[in-house]
């Protein structure tokens, strides 16, 4: 039997709604950049305009969801702009991307293989505000729960922030992540904590972390019937990481 559910990915769209599948930091905290220097804001113009979260995994090399760059076919200097460096969107820097690889299952429909990675066109200063996430192929055990941050809507109005906010999740049991139905393969579900705040449109992408700077997953989609959101699990996505980066690097 086929259970169709309805979930929302975190993708804010300025212009025009893509589907109806979105993929949020709704209440959370106000973040500085320092306590995730990793988190990079994606200012996204393909025939539509999206906004998205990402990742520092190199100083060249940004992780984020593939759902992001679903209107994108190529890259002129303008479409993929990646800002980072500040807590505040106005006083980011920027730095325009050079090419980007979707993972090539990535579907639209199902989100299976929501990962995507982008290349900077320079180098990316590094820095006390301008940091790598570390990236594991296995958890040296489970963890209880991880922080997530972004620059998505803040309020059920759908208002944009200009300020990084975060929230923690906990991770939760199979039997709770069994209410959206089958997960895609290499993803978990985590919720948020009473009174922690969840992600929301814009968030799309952004890194799941787990002790400051272990990224484990990526915002993918949630179901807000539920308020469980699906990451992307980037242990199981380890290789393709590498060969991905690998890739990128030496074309």
């Amino acid at each position: 039997m086929t259970i169709y559910i309805h979930v929302w990915t975190f993708v804010s769209v300025f212009k025009a709604v893509k589907n109806d599948m979105e993929g949020f930091v709704v209440g959370g905290e106000y973040a500085q950049i320092a306590q995730y220097p990793h988190s990079v804001f994606l200012d996204i113009n393909c025939g539509d305009s999206y906004i998205c979260g990402g990742s520092l995994v190199t100083n060249h090399l940004v992780l984020t969801a593939a759902h992001c760059l679903s209107s994108c076919n190529s890259v002129r200097r303008d479409h993929i702009i990646i800002k980072f460096g500040h807590e505040v969107i106005d006083r980011m820097r920027t730095q325009s991307v050079r090419k980007y690889v979707k993972h090539r299952h990535y579907n639209d429909e199902t989100l299976v293989f929501d990962i995507a990675m982008v290349m900077a066109r320079n180098a990316i200063e590094l820095g006390r505000f301008v940091k790598r996430v570390a990236l594991m192929a296995k958890y040296p055990k489970q963890p209880s729960a991880g922080y997530m941050a972004g620059w998505g809507v803040v309020n059920s109005e759908q208002e944009e922030t200009v300020v990084l906010k975060a929230t923690v999740q906990k991770f939760q049991p199979n039997n709770v992540c069994s209410l959206l139905g089958n997960l895609p393969a290499g993803t978990y579900c985590a919720g948020p904590i009473r009174g922690s705040g969840a992600p929301d449109q814009g968030d799309s992408g952004s890194a799941f972390v787990i002790q400051g700077y272990i990224q484990i997953g990526i915002v993918s989609y949630k179901n807000p019937r539920y308020s469980l959101v699906v990451y992307t699990n980037t242990t199981y996505h380890y290789d393709w990481i590498l060969r991905t980066a690998e890739r990128l690097n030496c074309n």
